[in-house]
């Protein structure tokens, strides 16, 4: 004669199994999300290893105070950024968190020729000295502009202009700043 074990105690074999954690990788998932990734992220893949970005030795903040964009084609119901951007700044003043730089002008202007190479997507040529490379990123705004230029001068230190149009075609607001970061 056949004996069969118990139903309590197949049941008990299965809660024993589900309580050991089947399935769980040692050192896993401990962020909540059920991706395994222990990042939080939820989206599955591994969080990188952050690096520290180098030290901001000093940094001076201005004010875009006046100019303009000539557009070569002007703006509609959406933002085109090419043409001559033409940008003043001043009110310059340490950043709240560092010492102004002691090389950084009081004032400046610069003067940017910006083209279209593909859709959002524009280069910028310095017609102050054809030296010096910009990157830069122009948003529609509504029918205006908001640009961030942005350029590296060796050593550390390095320009980003913020302008932005009040309006399709209207004049520069916005603020700049300069930095030097430790080499």
């Amino acid at each position: 004669m056949l004996r069969r074990p118990p139903l309590l105690a197949f049941l008990l074999l299965g809660l024993s199994v589900a309580a050991c954690g089947v399935g769980i990788a040692p050192g896993g998932d401990d962020d909540s999300s059920g991706d395994g990734t222990g990042d939080g992220s939820g989206d599955g893949t591994e969080a990188p290893d952050a690096f520290p970005p180098e030290p901001i030795l000093c940094a001076t903040e201005y004010t875009v105070t006046g100019n303009d964009v000539s557009h070569t084609v002007v703006p509609g119901e959406s933002c085109e950024g090419s043409g001559t951007w033409a940008i003043s700044i001043g009110d310059a003043v340490p950043d709240s968190e560092y010492t102004g730089c002691s090389e950084a002008p009081g004032d400046a202007t610069f003067n940017l020729s910006v083209t279209a190479t593909g859709e959002h997507i524009y280069a910028a040529t310095d017609l102050d000295d054809g030296d010096r490379s910009w990157t830069v990123e122009i948003r529609d705004k509504g029918g205006s502009c908001a640009a961030t230029f942005e350029m590296d001068l060796g050593g550390g230190a390095a320009w980003a202009l913020i302008p932005s149009e009040n309006g399709p075609d209207g004049p520069l607001h916005g603020t700049a700043r300069y930095e030097k970061r430790s080499e």
